[in-house]
């Protein structure tokens, strides 16, 4: 299928449930609009061609999904207007985001976050099963909980779900995959014990990218021809994903990381970085 093709597609189902769409022609991408109240849902039909391409889907099943998750996000919107952190302490985590992420609710309201690097931003989120809420300073006060205690609740979550990693070895180097599908993949990126136990058993350089919200790349580096990889991966990552980070990666030093702009075929220079 083509652009103008699957945009009508996704403009068809839209009408189905009654939800309005605007085709942006510059950028290529369909808002679908389905409560006044609440920003759009951005579909970028370049990136979602690129996918069905290079993952070799059914067109027809990622755009049944993709209308699948604006239902959540309507559910959620719904859900939201009654929403309370009171009670729900399991149910809170970190989720990363770039830094040009918003600071504020589409209708005003200041989101919790915490700076992480000069390219990614921590926000917290309230799981609600099948998709989550981002957590404003409105529902930290009527729970009367502090930004700190948000945080811990939020990180001692995070250590709770499962960490295993896919491990894929390349021309002598060692690339390890966390990427389950809860919508927290990149916020292991948080659970220092995770990185201090990835880093002990690392030979060469360990290395860590966060191109999307789902996934958390680790690498050992041993030779240069690493460094070449991690970016090709990093790159592809990021352009592929549905929430964007970063595409630099980063070294990860006595608990610091430090982004790396990484040459072909060279080691990368460090930047400067947070934790």
């Amino acid at each position: 299928m083509n652009s103008k093709e699957i945009r009508q597609a996704l403009e068809q189902r839209g009408r189905e449930r009654g939800w309005k769409t605007r085709w942006d022609r510059e950028k290529e991408k369909l808002e679908i609009h389905f409560d006044e109240g609440h920003a759009p849902f951005v579909v970028s039909v370049p990136r979602l061609i690129s996918r069905i391409k290079q993952e070799r889907l059914d067109p027809q099943k990622v755009m049944d999904d993709i209308v699948r998750q604006i239902e959540i996000v309507v559910e959620a919107a719904k859900q939201r207007e009654t929403l309370s952190l009171s009670g729900r302490d399991r149910h809170v985590y970190p989720v990363m985001r770039s830094t040009s992420f918003p600071l504020e609710t589409s209708d005003g309201k200041a989101l919790v976050y915490d700076e992480h690097t000069a390219e990614s931003r921590i926000y917290y989120a309230l799981d609600l099963g099948q998709s989550y809420t981002l957590i404003d300073q409105e529902l930290l006060v009527r729970a009367n909980w502090s930004h700190q205690e948000l945080k811990e609740k939020a990180l001692f979550n995070l250590r709770g779900l499962q960490q295993e990693a896919k491990l894929d070895e390349v021309a002598g180097n060692r690339f390890y995959f966390i990427s389950p599908g809860d919508g927290y993949g990149a916020s292991r990126i948080l659970n220092q014990s995770l990185l201090q136990t990835y880093r002990q058993q690392a030979k060469g350089d360990f290395c860590l990218a966060i191109p999307h919200q789902d996934v958390l790349v680790m690498a050992d580096i041993y030779n240069d021809d690493g460094y070449d990889i991690l970016q090709q991966l990093t790159l592809s990552f990021y352009r592929q994903g549905d929430m964007p980070i970063t595409m630099l990666p980063f070294q990860y030093k006595d608990g610091e990381l430090e982004p790396i702009f990484i040459l072909a075929r060279r080691k990368p220079v460090n930047g400067k970085g947070k934790k």
